[in-house]
């Protein structure tokens, strides 16, 4: 959904800070969190143009 009308960059500064504290404090690892995060991003240009 944000893919719709925001670039990738503004995607990941927006998700990034908010999503990160919680999978730490949860004890997952970085690594885990981050391949299916940019994995999913990616998505991002499969959304229809604005």
């Amino acid at each position: 959904m944000l893919g719709t009308f925001l670039e990738w960059i503004a995607i990941i500064f927006i998700t990034v800070p908010s999503f990160a504290p919680v999978v730490l404090n949860l004890g997952f690892d970085p690594v885990w969190f981050g391949v299916p995060f940019a994995m999913n991003s990616q998505m991002y240009y499969l959304s229809p143009p604005p």
